[in-house]
């Protein structure tokens, strides 16, 4: 079983299509079965923050001002905040001997992402500006 969430790019939406594609060799066959699509309406209060991951972001909530400690990202790194539409609002670069960057969100109450792509990989957290 896997778990996909599509909240960064549904949430708030009336609809939601999913759409599902295979790219492959001629002959080859394949088939979804059991899907079950789930609705959380619980509303957001705070996130709890947990060091065990490589990006950690505080305070969160916030009023507007976050801090995203970088100590566990290897090399230099592109910060990218965005909303829960997917859209990048800001994009900034982080060198190799940064180990935090402050970002201010000016936008509208609600939820936010931050996603740090690095060497490594990526590594993506959330938030919510009060």
């Amino acid at each position: 079983m896997e778990l996909i969430d599509v909240s960064p790019v549904a949430a708030n939406q009336s609809m939601v299509n999913l759409r599902f594609s295979y790219v492959g060799t001629a002959g080859n066959a394949w088939m979804i079965d059991d899907i079950c699509v789930l609705v959380n309406t619980a509303p957001i209060i705070g996130l709890e923050e947990r060091t065990d991951e490589v990006l950690t972001i505080y305070p969160n909530p916030t009023e507007g001002k976050i801090t995203i400690d970088l100590h566990k990202i290897q090399g230099e790194a592109e910060v990218q905040l965005m909303d829960v539409q997917g859209r990048v609002i800001e994009s900034k670069t982080a060198s190799p001997s940064m180990l935090t960057m402050d970002m201010e969100l000016s936008g509208a109450p609600g939820t936010y992402f931050v996603t740090v792509l690095y060497d490594g990989g990526q590594a993506r957290t959330r938030f919510v500006k009060k």
